[in-house]
């Protein structure tokens, strides 16, 4: 017969759990440069052979707003829900937690494959005057407003991350990357803005 021993720290458990974010809610600013943690909900849209053809009537038909092109994001007339073009037969659609978008997700089931990748990433928006040079010097991309308009949404690599970075205004992006380098990643963009500030 074997006893085990608890002690009681292990035994008494804190009733307070609350979920947690990659980066624990992060706001902070770096001279003219914010950063702020955000969660959109997330899902990979994948487009079957058989539709194809029908795909960019299907999407306007449930998400009531036009399809991009590929590199490109669109908006819908509340701007709740933005929709990425990836690749021929590859969307992300990005949303706010809590919005009316279950249902819309419900319709796209029926004709496309869906997979949730909300915790797979790490969301950080970064706006001020200063976002622009504090990105370039960390991203191989032309960031310049001729090259990369307003809902430019491409994957790049930043410090050796793959990041999709969204052009959301003028001086505002969202970057999205793995959030298993959450941390390496806030530090990339952290130390960028502190060489410029």
């Amino acid at each position: 017969l074997l006893i085990f021993l608890i002690p009681k720290e292990i035994v008494s458990v804190d009733k307070k759990i609350s979920p947690t974010t990659p980066l624990s809610g992060l706001h902070s600013v770096i001279g003219n440069v914010t950063l702020k943690e955000v969660n959109p909900e997330i899902f990979c849209i994948s487009i079957p052979k058989k539709m194809d053809k029908k795909v960019t009537s299907e999407f306007k038909r449930i998400l009531k707003f036009d399809v991009p092109i590929i590199g490109q994001s669109s908006l819908n007339k509340n701007s709740t829900i933005r929709l990425i073009k990836n690749s021929l037969d590859q969307f992300f659609i990005l949303f706010e937690k809590n919005s009316e978008v279950a249902g819309v997700i419900r319709s796209l089931e029926k004709d496309f494959y869906i997979t949730e990748q909300s915790d797979a990433w790490v969301g950080i928006e970064i706006f001020g005057k200063s976002s622009h040079n504090c990105l370039e010097r960390i991203c191989p991309l032309d960031l310049s407003a001729e090259s990369f308009g307003v809902n430019t949404a491409v994957r790049t690599l930043m410090e050796h991350l793959n990041v999709l970075i969204i052009k959301t205004a003028e001086d505002s992006f969202l970057l999205l990357s793995a959030s298993s380098s959450a941390n390496s990643f806030l530090s990339a963009i952290e130390t960028s803005a502190q060489n410029i500030a």
